[in-house]
């Protein structure tokens, strides 16, 4: 692990199973609730492009962190001002 973990951190290998058994190298892989990144991360190691998202600002500067890759980083308006 590491110090800054996300709640519900997994292992490498799982997402490293299923990128494999899905995806090709060059293939984008869509990560929708990407946490600490851990799915980006191993996607790129794996040689396929990727996507995430994250709503916690704090989890994307760990994605940034992490993920010694380009990663872009933006808010939704929408959401930060939506009714809870």
């Amino acid at each position: 692990g590491y110090s800054d973990a996300h709640f519900a951190t997994f292992p490498e290998e799982l997402p490293e199973r299923c990128i494999k058994a899905s995806t090709k190298e060059g293939d984008i892989v869509l990560d929708p609730f990407a946490g600490s990144g851990t799915t980006l991360l191993v996607a790129a190691r794996l040689g396929r492009n990727s996507v995430g998202y994250e709503i916690s600002p704090g989890y994307c500067e760990l994605i940034v962190k992490r993920n010694n890759q380009h990663v872009m980083v933006g808010t939704a308006p929408e959401l930060e001002t939506a009714p809870a």
